[in-house]
């Protein structure tokens, strides 16, 4: 069994985090490389540019970028800016949810600060692709190229078409689908069953794969009533091989089954995630916020009305005067210019997490506290993750008492923090990898 994803974004992420944690080990391949996959997953760029990092290659930090001499780097927490002279001539993107201020894209811009190319860079410091753009912003083409800066897939995405250079050939492929179909063939590998969680080039891949087998579709989108028109394929029987659809999100599984028939209710199933949690909630009444501003609504609020509570408040950066005005409250501990290990070291240790804090998320706090076992409560406009939380537990930060309220609740019972955490396994949809191992079986048999 393989799983096949369009493009590894939270919800690829969590599915095949799911999948790993449950044992399901064999092959993930990824279509669109983004140059920072863990090390387990392949692609068509690795496979076709023989993609080897050397022990040597590291990670580009945002002030090794090459540029020209006189050009200066304006780097800052969330982004850097490329200038000549104080004009603008480019963007550095950082890789999220990796290491401080690491080279993910930069984005190259005409006179008219118009993004016109975009260079991308793997988690090794290695340029492997660049993308072209027109005057209205449109992507036109983008080309990918081995280490040695060999050309060696073109996608043009205006007429649609894939250009492989490879072992000395050259083939043209009419589409991205064609294109996985050959690439499939080339590594040749089992095709019995397969899974995906788009209905879009993934299942056109499936749909033409020209060998019988059994797959599973794991939908993780919202359909708000509407079935998709390829789910409606499945359910019509119109696949040339056998398909499942799997639904992680139970609101979403009632949804999609009070919009079919009773023929193509066989077709779907109720699944989950495993999750596997680094350690059980310690029933404390420590208070985590990661932060990179000021922007904590309401924090002196919460703070007075919970003096029972100890809160952590830790930033990557300097604090401003009025975050380190809170030094006055006997309950607040703050952690400017936070280190790896001092962050490491409160989320192993504290056991709520308040997310709070406007702006982006920091260090992907919201995914960690979670697998840290920690209950989460936010603001319902300032929520980073709302997938991990329970709806409970997000509130209107005009409604802050009721934010508090909660908080007083957990601190004097700690009864209601296990049961507030059991609804947030339920919220995230958790399976236990038994049922859904069980489930899996059972639908490709």
């Amino acid at each position: 069994m393989i799983k096949l994803f369009e493009t590894f974004d939270k919800r690829s992420e969590m599915l095949w985090r799911s999948l790993e944690n449950m044992g399901m080990s064999q092959l993930t391949i990824v279509m669109n490389e983004d140059g920072f996959l863990p090390k387990s997953i392949t692609t068509p760029y690795q496979f076709f540019a023989d993609y080897q990092p050397k022990t040597t290659d590291k990670a580009l930090f945002f002030n090794e970028l090459p540029i020209p001499d006189y050009w200066e780097i304006e780097g800052f927490n969330d982004i850097a800016w490329i200038k000549d002279m104080g004009k603008v001539r480019g963007k550095i993107i950082y890789s999220p949810h990796f290491k401080s201020r690491i080279i993910s894209k930069v984005e190259w811009f005409d006179t008219s600060e118009r993004v016109r190319y975009v260079d991308h860079y793997t988690q090794h410091g290695v340029k492997f692709a660049e993308s072209v753009y027109d005057t209205e912003g449109q992507l036109i083409l983008k080309k990918y190229v081995t280490q040695a800066g060999k050309e060696v897939i073109y996608e043009n995405y205006v007429t649609k078409d894939v250009v492989l250079d490879w072992n000395g050939k050259t083939y043209l492929f009419d589409s991205q689908a064609s294109f996985i179909l050959f690439y499939l063939e080339q590594l040749q590998i089992d095709l019995r069953h397969i899974i995906i969680n788009s209905l879009s080039v993934p299942f056109t891949v499936l749909y033409n794969l020209n060998q019988p087998g059994a797959d599973l579709v794991f939908w993780q989108e919202q359909s708000h009533g509407q079935i998709p028109g390829n789910m409606s394929m499945i359910f019509n029987g119109k696949m040339p091989r056998k398909m499942n659809v799997m639904i992680n999100d139970k609101d979403e599984y009632d949804t999609i089954m009070k919009h079919i028939d009773s023929d193509a209710q066989r077709y779907v199933h109720h699944a989950g995630y495993v999750y596997h949690y680094n350690r059980k909630n310690g029933l404390s009444n420590h208070v985590l916020t990661l932060t990179h501003s000021d922007q904590l609504d309401h924090i002196e609020t919460i703070v007075r009305a919970c003096s029972d509570m100890t809160f952590h408040i830790a930033a990557l950066t300097e604090m401003s005067s009025k975050l380190m005005a809170l030094n006055a409250y006997a309950n607040v501990k703050l952690y400017p210019v936070a280190n790896k290990q001092t962050i490491e070291n409160l989320f192993a240790t504290c056991d709520i997490y308040l997310d709070i804090n406007a702006g982006a998320e920091v260090e992907n706090a919201i995914e960690r506290a979670f697998y840290q076992d920690m209950l989460i409560l936010g603001y319902r406009d300032t929520v980073h993750a709302p997938m991990y939380l329970s709806q409970e537990n997000i509130y209107p930060k005009e409604q802050v008492e009721n934010l508090t309220t909660q908080l007083q609740r957990i601190n004097k019972n700690r009864d209601i923090l296990l049961s507030q955490l059991a609804k947030q396994h339920q919220a995230a949809n958790e399976i236990s990898q038994q049922d859904l191992n069980h489930l899996m079986r059972r639908v490709l048999s």
